[in-house]
């Protein structure tokens, strides 16, 4: 199931394998939410032992950057920062969107906010700048980041093992690495559908 690639890591590099449950928790952090997500899954994670410590720890990287960037809505920089013209009229925009799929229900909104790519960091903050107390933001960010965070590990996990099994057949780095590339350019193009059916504007 581990990546080849995850293996020479720690052949070569024992050390990492005692930081997993770091690297597993900065991973949202500072790789981008899924995409951090998927990669230390697909790096990582041979037996079910490595899958829960993955899984739980990138658990509370996604809860702790979903609260980072509530806290960064309700900061002086974020209000000049939406006081830009091009700026003010997209998050206009994203806001009514929003107000529309989520019919006022923040949990929704924030899972919402989980599904979709490019315009996630403008959902994030939408819904940081709504009257809503920080521990009922939590409980709805940790909700919705529980059956996700899961979803995301698993697609790392078969990244992975096609990379492996596509390995160990043909004997091809090359092919490997291109099963890679369109794997990750179909995920990437459903999230994208995905945002711009969920942003489509309503009749």
């Amino acid at each position: 199931m581990k990546a080849d690639i995850g293996l020479w890591l720690i052949n070569y590099f024992p050390w990492v394998y005692s930081i997993i449950p770091l690297l597993a928790f900065l991973s949202p952090i500072i790789g981008g939410g899924e995409f951090g997500v998927i990669g230390v899954a697909f790096l990582f994670i041979n037996n079910i032992r490595t899958f829960f410590i993955i899984t739980i720890f990138c658990y509370i990287g996604l809860v702790v950057n979903d609260s980072i960037w509530f806290f960064i809505a309700r900061t002086n920089i974020f209000k000049k920062f939406r006081q830009w013209k091009k700026i003010s009229k997209h998050y206009e925009n994203m806001e009514n969107k929003i107000d529309k799929l989520s019919h006022g229900r923040d949990i929704l909104a924030i899972s919402l906010a989980k599904l979709m790519i490019g315009t996630r960091v403008l959902l994030i903050l939408y819904t940081g700048k709504k009257d809503i107390m920080f521990r009922n933001y939590l409980f709805y960010a940790s909700i919705a980041n529980s059956w996700l965070c899961i979803v995301f590990v698993l697609i790392g996990i078969i990244a992975a093992s096609g990379f492996s099994s596509i390995i160990r057949i043909f004997k091809n780095i090359e092919i490997a690495i291109t099963f890679l590339i369109v794997f990750f350019m179909i995920f990437y193009i459903l999230q994208k559908w995905i945002s711009r059916k969920l942003t489509a504007k309503q009749k």
